[in-house]
């Protein structure tokens, strides 16, 4: 069988003459400087390391800096039943959250870590189960 011949569709295109070229005349930018050049591959290499792990470092620092405020018997705030670095982590979140600050999230992250192990190792997380509020001991009667 013979193949149909169908119409060609039509189409008009119109004709714009090229936009005029204006050619503006200003100075040769000027070279970049290259700083940098006699460091060696090494050096490059830990700035690199450095500046990528910049959330842990800053995780370090703050809980660096927990331990040296409480040895130094500095007055940290303590919210009931959470110790003092639990409490910062909690403010420390908050502020991170709020201000959408990575280096608040970080130093959440450190000072919630110091927090975790103080519990789990048994050491004061400031409350303690038993304790009166005022920091006494609870008497239980066994008689019931």
């Amino acid at each position: 069988m013979a193949r149909r011949r169908h119409a060609a569709a039509v189409r008009t295109i119109v004709q714009r003459s090229p936009a005029p070229v204006i050619r503006v005349s200003a100075p040769a930018p000027s070279r970049a400087r290259r700083y940098g050049r006699r460091v060696s591959g090494a050096a490059r290499r830990a700035g690199s390391f450095a500046a990528s792990e910049k959330h842990t470092f800053t995780a370090f620092a703050a809980s660096a800096i927990l331990g040296y405020a409480e040895k130094q018997k500095f007055p940290l705030p303590s919210i009931g039943p959470l110790g003092p670095a639990a409490t910062s982590a909690v403010i420390a979140w908050a502020i991170g959250r709020a201000t959408k600050s990575t280096i608040a999230a970080h130093v959440a992250t450190g000072l919630g870590s110091v927090s975790i192990y103080k519990f789990t190792s048994g050491q004061t997380t400031g409350f303690q189960l038993g304790e009166d509020v005022d920091g006494r001991m609870a008497a239980f009667d066994d008689d019931e």
